[in-house]
């Protein structure tokens, strides 16, 4: 859908109405409207944003040493040592976060083709991990969160 702005000679311009209770009803008086916009209603606003992907989680597990991904935006991973990550097929943007509580210290292999925000971080038992990966139609980009404990 495409959305269109609402054009008017006077926006945001009211006339007053004194109401016999002592209230007052603002009428709008808007002059001439020169576009009318799209209609903010439920039938335009339902699915607007898609919600339910952001409800998604999706325990995952390698299998044979591969970790792979799904397209659920937030994934909780049980992994071993020596776990390559493995992107999902898409073709449209995509964010993913994987959270990662290891029981022991691990040994990722990233997957290539990634645009990293730097050196991808060792995965420690006395951490906890939030990896960012995101699809932006073209490339994917990937990040992370480690979450030390206060000593």
């Amino acid at each position: 859908m495409q959305w269109v702005d609402r054009k008017v000679e006077r926006p945001n311009t009211f006339v007053i109405q004194n109401n016999t209770d002592g209230t007052v009803t603002l009428i709008p008086s808007p002059g001439t409207i020169q576009q009318t916009g799209t209609p903010l209603n439920a039938e335009n606003l339902n699915g607007a944003i898609d919600y339910s992907r952001s409800k998604i989680v999706t325990n995952i597990s390698a299998v044979e040493g591969n970790l792979q991904l799904t397209t659920d935006s937030y994934q909780v991973a049980n992994l071993s040592s020596s776990t390559t990550l493995v992107l999902p097929n898409v073709t449209k943007p995509l964010d993913i976060v994987i959270e990662i509580k290891p029981s022991t210290d691990i040994t990722l292999t990233y997957p290539s083709g990634v645009k990293w925000q730097g050196d991808e971080p060792s995965i420690l038992s006395t951490n906890i991990y939030e990896i960012y990966l995101g699809f932006d139609g073209a490339d994917w980009i990937g990040g992370w969160v480690v979450y030390e404990p206060i000593s």
